[in-house]
C-alpha cells in the first residue's frame, strides 16, 4: 500500500487543519502565521482522521455509517 505524508497546521488563534501533503490549494486558507505542528504517513484518508485525532488527543474518530475506507492510488494527488 501506498503511504502519503499528511501535515498538521496551527494558527495563532488554536484552529488546526490537517492536510495531504503536496494538495493544491491548501496552503492559501491558512493565515500567514500557522505553523506547522505534525507530519505523518497514512495509507488512507481513515487512518489519517484516526492519526490526527490521536495527535490532538480527540479520542478515536469513527466515520459515519456506511463510509467506506480506500487506500490511496497509487498516483499521485
Amino acid at each position: 500500500m501506498v503511504k502519503r505524508l499528511h501535515e498538521v497546521w496551527e494558527s495563532e488563534d488554536g484552529s488546526v487543519s490537517m492536510f495531504l501533503r503536496g494538495a493544491k490549494g491548501w496552503r492559501e486558507i491558512l493565515p500567514p502565521n500557522a505553523r506547522r505542528i505534525h507530519v505523518f504517513e497514512a495509507e488512507s484518508a481513515f487512518e489519517a482522521f484516526r492519526t490526527f485525532y490521536r495527535l490532538m488527543g480527540w479520542g478515536e474518530w469513527r466515520p459515519l455509517q456506511g463510509m467506506e475506507d480506500k487506500p490511496y492510488p497509487n498516483s499521485t494527488p
